[in-house]
């Protein structure tokens, strides 16, 4: 399996699956690498912020960009935009 994923610099759902049994294999066998894979999940998830605000902003001249990172890490570079008067 890792030679497929260097080849390739991807990983299948299948792939993931089975890196999953692994190491809930593992995790059984080694109650303190179990306690720091968990505290590493606790870690990240605690990173993954959901922001559903909205991203309205008034720009009174010049180049104003307004970013926002979704879950998926990807970006999401302004909305709406609105030139002139209204």
């Amino acid at each position: 399996m890792k030679a497929a994923v260097e080849q390739k610099q991807q990983i299948t759902q299948e792939q993931i699956n089975q890196l999953a049994a692994y190491l809930q294999v593992a995790m059984d066998d080694d109650p303190q690498f179990s306690r720091e894979v968990q505290r590493l999940a606790y870690d990240i998830t605690l990173m993954q912020v959901e922001d559903n605000s909205s991203m309205t902003q008034i720009n009174y001249g010049g180049t104003n960009y307004q970013t926002k990172t979704g879950a998926d890490n990807t970006n999401f570079f302004g909305g709406t935009h609105q030139h002139g008067q209204k």
